[in-house]
């Protein structure tokens, strides 16, 4: 059995000028987790990392999945970064329809203007 999260990269135009946002979303239950900022334009390691531990502290699946797929639009050129972060054991899938339609009602209802990777 697996557990779907869906990670989503975006930039989101503040006050103080444009920050890179990676926001999380549990697909069966629709749990939103921590996001992660940055002022910097490329994603880190440690972003994803902290995002990671984000999930992990937040995840309480009703059943216990023996693997997460991690469905992001995060670019190519980080899916090697992605692979060495805290939870390389799960699995990466890049598809940014599919991560941008399960974030859609989030960054709508909370009135969010972005523009994903």
């Amino acid at each position: 059995m697996y557990e779907y999260v869906y990670i989503c990269a975006s930039y989101v135009n503040t006050r103080e000028g444009t920050v890179l946002v990676l926001t999380a979303k549990e697909a069966f239950s629709d749990n939103i987790f921590e996001s992660v900022f940055s002022s910097d334009k490329d994603i880190s390691l440690e972003m994803i990392n902290k995002l990671m531990k984000n999930i992990l502290q937040g995840h309480r699946p009703p059943f216990h999945p023996k693997s997460i797929i991690f469905v992001t639009n995060i670019p190519e050129e980080y899916h090697e970064m992605m692979k060495l972060s805290k939870i390389s054991e799960h699995r990466f899938v890049f598809d940014r329809n599919d991560t941008i339609a399960a974030l859609k009602d989030f960054f709508e209802y909370s009135n969010i203007v972005h523009e994903p990777i």
